[in-house]
């Protein structure tokens, strides 16, 4: 018997047709590779600095179990990307989502929102560059936005006043 997207029900977890793996099932074996294979490329940034899968995770059947079928459209993603993958950490997520929460996104606090540095930029009319040297210099959040708010500071036609 297959299933809606044609994947066989064998004795392990029928997640493959032919020699071709379900996307959920590839999603799983990325992780396990990216943590313990150190000929990968990606373990220095997963396995190389301790980051781990929950030892019942090691068998696809429990990962299948616990995170159900991977959506269309959607990658395996960490909340915390200082913790391992497991059930209490992990989530399907769009791109979008993904590339938000990798450790080199900087954020802001301002206004009583959260946002991330390029999101706020983007939302004030500030180049993110700009505001990534006028922080990376030493400058407040609030002076950076109050110096291109005065009119002839605005050397970059791309900001907006």
């Amino acid at each position: 018997m297959k299933d809606s997207r044609g994947y066989g029900r064998d004795p392990d977890h029928g997640h493959f047709v032919g020699k071709t793996a379900s996307p959920t099932y590839e999603s799983w074996r990325k992780m396990m590779t990216r943590c313990y294979n150190p000929r990968s490329v990606q373990f220095p940034y997963y396995g190389g600095r301790g980051i781990r899968v929950d030892v019942r995770w090691h068998d696809f059947r429990w990962f299948l179990a616990d995170m159900g079928e991977r959506p269309d459209g959607m990658c395996l993603g960490r909340q915390e990307n200082d913790k391992g993958y497991g059930p209490g950490n992990c989530r399907w997520e769009d791109r979008l989502e993904q590339a938000r929460n990798r450790r080199n996104v900087k954020w802001v606090e301002f206004g009583g929102r959260r946002l991330t540095l390029k999101e706020f930029a983007d939302e004030v009319g500030l180049v993110p560059s700009v505001m990534y040297n006028r922080l990376g210099q030493g400058w407040t959040l609030e002076q950076t936005v109050a110096y291109y708010s005065i009119p002839g500071n605005c050397k970059s036609r791309r900001i907006r006043v």
